[in-house]
């Protein structure tokens, strides 16, 4: 797909070929790259669960909450584990490892008599301040610091800091 992508006039008047030729070695040594899926749920990215493996008789370790690792062995083959998340239909995880949930809320005494909206999600609960539900049709609220674990390319097991929570927000 990106290879034909590559492939287009159109595309090559903006690019010079070195480029194009040093993309096309990198995809066709990705080509044939063994890549292993696992499943994962919110409790294992949560709670900073790690996979253990074997693979070609060596021990790897990959943290859950991350969406894809490369690994190489000691025989410099390299192969990837790609992380498959299992989630409700109206959650997904963005390209920043942000939570991302869409909500439908009725336009209601709610939002007045309350303080917070709860969200709940597998066994955890998020609460929207109401005070910042704004009379729109649709919006966007983030909830600071309390997603998932960032990811930091130079250190995979870093869990110091937590991304967001981005609710969008669907009044009716």
């Amino acid at each position: 797909c990106l290879y034909l992508f590559l492939q287009q006039d159109s595309f090559k008047k903006f690019v010079s070929n070195d480029i194009i030729k040093n993309i096309e070695i990198l995809l066709e040594k990705k080509k044939n790259r063994h890549c292993i899926f696992k499943k994962v749920t919110l409790n294992d990215i949560f709670e900073k669960n790690v996979f253990r493996f074997q693979y070609n008789n060596e021990t790897f370790f990959a943290p859950m909450w991350h969406s894809e690792v490369e690994f190489e062995t000691n025989e410099n083959e390299e192969f990837c584990v790609h992380f498959i998340p299992i989630l409700p239909d109206n959650v997904w995880i963005d390209e920043n490892n942000d939570l991302c949930i869409y909500l439908k809320l009725n336009l209601d005494n709610t939002l007045l008599l309350n303080e917070t909206i709860p969200i709940t999600i597998d066994t955890y609960t998020f609460e929207i301040q109401c005070s910042q539900i704004v009379c729109i049709k649709n919006q966007l609220i983030k909830i600071k610091n309390q997603g998932l674990w960032k990811i930091l390319q130079n250190d995979m097991f870093n869990v110091q800091e937590k991304g967001d929570i981005i609710i969008h927000l669907e009044l009716e």
